[in-house]
Formats: structure tokens, sequence, C-alpha cells
């Protein structure tokens, strides 16, 4: 994440305490994460205890199975945007108040995966936008900064992760993981083979493999961009 931040702040006025802050802040953020499988699938060979058997060795397989798909990619990006505005200001000679408040805006994108060749494109997933109000009050209460009580109270939105949009439909980030009991003979473990040819007539591999589900995906509804309330009664 990259963020930038401009502000602007008045000094105290005349024989008062009395300053203005007024910021904006961005925010861009990305998440990329990619979980293939070399040569498409991994291979899982019985050994059925014979004594022959060489893992590093195919030919002394008697029987081999393979693991396919399972597979991960995201393309993510989030961004944010704020302006804020605080005040603080002296009502006599011992009391502070600092008045505040903070406009939030979020976006989270989804670039799926497209596969070679293809054109991809960026789909907006979520989005969310508040206000979070916050004041303070600071007492001096025996004078010249020896001893002062202290109230705070605000709201905090939680900075947006990119990587939390993996289960959004659309975004097609997990694949199944489909588990073959029977595989052809081979000569090297390194063979490789695409879903086509797996699936051809007299490939030999099985017909029906195991299923193991992990690609759900569900529709966002009612997202809401999580914070915190909290209040503070310090002494010093």
């Amino acid at each position: 994440s990259v963020s930038a931040t401009v502000e602007w702040r008045t000094r105290p006025v005349l024989f008062t305490e009395h300053e203005l802050t007024v910021g904006a802040e961005a925010t861009r953020g990305r998440w990329r994460e990619e979980l293939t499988r070399n040569g498409g699938l991994t291979w899982r060979p019985y050994s059925n205890n014979a004594a022959t058997f060489d893992p590093f060795g195919p030919p002394s397989w008697p029987g081999v199975a393979s693991e396919w798909g399972g597979e991960v990619r995201i393309n993510s990006d989030n961004t944010a945007e704020a302006l804020y505005l605080q005040d603080k200001f002296t009502v006599g000679s011992r009391l502070t108040i600092e008045p505040g408040i903070r406009y939030g805006r979020w976006s989270g994108y989804i670039r799926p995966y497209c596969g070679a060749g293809a054109a991809c494109y960026r789909f907006e997933a979520v989005r969310d936008e508040a206000v979070d109000p916050r004041f303070g009050i600071a007492w001096d209460v025996t004078g010249p900064g020896t001893f002062a009580a202290k109230a705070h109270w605000g709201r905090y939105h939680q900075g947006m992760f990119a990587l939390f949009f993996d289960r959004v439909l659309g975004a097609d980030v997990y694949s199944n993981l489909l588990f073959y009991y029977q595989g052809p003979s081979l000569t090297d473990s390194r063979a490789t083979f695409t879903p086509a040819q797996r699936d051809a007539p007299g490939s030999g591999f099985g017909n029906v493999p195991e299923v193991r589900i992990r690609d759900q995906e569900g529709v966002v509804d009612g997202y809401r961009q999580p914070y915190v309330d909290q209040s503070l009664f310090p002494l010093e």
C-alpha cells in the first residue's frame, strides 16, 4: 500500500490557543498471490508395500494416482480516500476542547484470472463510506500543567485489505481439487498432461474423480467497513 497526506494547519491567533487542522488522504493498495501446480498435476504413486518400489523410478510403481486443481490466483486492488477537520481551542486558561470529524470512502477491486492471451477486466467487489466523529476535552486541574484530567471519544474505521475479496462472486480465485485414483503407466515422473489429454478416451485416467469443492463464491450483501469506538479517560 502507498498513502499520501496533505494537511493545512493554522497557528494560534492573537492571545488565544486556537488551532484548526484540515487534511486529505489517499491510499492505493494491491495484493498478488499465485499458487499453481507444475505440469498441471501432482503424481501420487501407490507403493503397495512392494519391495521393488522406488519413489524416483516410475517403472517400479504398481499403480499411480494424480491430483489436479486446488490452485490459487488472486489479483486485487483497493483504494481509500479521506477528508478530515479538527479544531482545538481553549476556554479560559484551563479548559481545552478538540472536536473533529473524518469522512472516509473505500473501494475494493478484483481482476479474475483470464488465462494466456485473454482480455482481463477489473470489477468493483466492495464499496463503503462513513463519517467518523471525534471529540476530546482536557482540564488543567491544578494549574500550570502539573495535573490534568482528560476525556476522548472517537470512531475509527479499519483500513481496507485487498486480500479479503477472494470469495466475491466472479473473483475466480480458487479451483476445485480433483483426485484421480487411476493413471497411465509412466516412464518419467516429469510427464505432464493437459485436462483435454486427461479426459480423452484411453488416456489411462479414471472416469470419475473425487472432487473437493474449494471454489465457493457469493454475492456481497450489506458490506460495511469494520470500525471501533474508542473512549479514553486519562489522568496526567
